[in-house]
């Protein structure tokens, strides 16, 4: 049986409080935290963006720790998905926020309540950003919710988005 190490690690020896965060690089993971209420005319389509924010060049945003909760959005469709100007959904995939208020990951790992058994969503596509890190550029600082699906869109409800990210210190 052959012994396999990660790219954090190099000798069985080595033990997790001796190499530190595992970050590569050290750094801290932080927080990009943004709020969106849908605007009281309805006036969100298909392909609108909403600007979230924008990093630190240099960081690295951290899809599995990242989250949205929100409200019931609309009666038809509702889906977005997060990245930035060069890739629209480098972060997140065609998430649903239509039917059920609801806290969820960017990578989809919500469970049903309806049941509990865990029969929820499952992850079909994962974000690019999961298995090929992005360092943050000048011209990719800004992180940007596309909406690639609207019908029939509720006045007034509320979305919250925590990007987390890795930033150097």
């Amino acid at each position: 049986m052959a012994i396999h190490y990660a790219d954090v690690t190099t000798t069985a020896t080595e033990y997790a409080h001796e190499r530190g965060s595992g970050l590569s690089g050290g750094g801290q993971i932080r927080m990009l935290r943004a709020f969106y209420t849908t605007t009281t005319g309805t006036d969100e389509a298909t392909n609108d963006t909403i600007v979230l924010g924008s990093l630190p060049v240099g960081s690295v945003v951290i899809p599995q720790l990242s989250w949205y909760a929100h409200e019931v959005l609309a009666a038809t469709a509702w889906t977005m998905n997060i990245g930035d100007s060069t890739d629209t959904d480098r972060y997140c995939i065609g998430q649903d926020l239509k039917a059920t208020t609801g806290l969820r990951s960017f990578l989809r790992l919500d469970w049903d309540s309806a049941d509990p058994s865990g029969g929820g969503d499952i992850i079909t596509a994962f974000p690019d950003a999961v298995f090929n890190p992005h360092t943050v550029t000048e011209a990719t600082r800004q992180v940007i919710a596309t909406l690639t699906s609207i019908t029939g869109p509720v006045a007034s409800r509320d979305i919250s988005f925590c990007i987390a990210y890795h930033a150097q210190v």
